[in-house]
């Protein structure tokens, strides 16, 4: 699958052996990924104006702070993005219906690793064509094997 801009991926995950596989998985699939290892890093680099996220991958149960409210955070901006939630724990039916409505998808642990990718290209795929300020316009193409 091709995607026609440049995206911008935040994955958090405060377990820093999986944070590294899933971030090295994804760049050698060629996203641009930038990693958090907690949620206070991962709130830090969603308010810095000069990173412009299109997507945040987040596991839900960090020992400072909730991806859930990552995902409300981010959801929230004016420039929209999705997001996706990495959970052994969480249903479904306990999030709020406009943090559904609003883009945000659930991964189940334990997942593959070609799961989670198919899993964000769909999403990726699925946000409306933008670029960044300094970005230039090109394709990547993600390689899901």
């Amino acid at each position: 699958m091709t995607i026609a801009v440049a995206r911008h991926l935040l994955l958090v995950d405060d377990e820093l052996e999986i944070l590294d596989a899933i971030a090295g998985y994804l760049r050698r699939r060629n996203l641009l990924v930038t990693t958090a290892s907690c949620y206070e890093q991962a709130d830090r680099l969603l308010k810095d104006r000069s990173q412009a996220f299109d997507a945040l991958v987040s596991d839900v149960r960090m020992p400072d702070g909730s991806g859930v409210e990552l995902a409300r955070s981010f959801l929230g901006r004016p420039s929209g993005g999705a997001c996706i939630l990495m959970t052994g724990h969480l249903e479904v039916s306990d999030l709020s219906t406009d943090l559904l409505k609003s883009g945000l998808s659930v991964i189940y642990k334990p997942f593959s690793l070609s799961a989670l990718c198919t899993k964000i290209v769909e999403v990726l795929a699925a946000l409306p064509n933008r670029t960044h300020a300094g970005d230039s316009q090109h394709e990547i193409a993600l390689k899901l094997a």
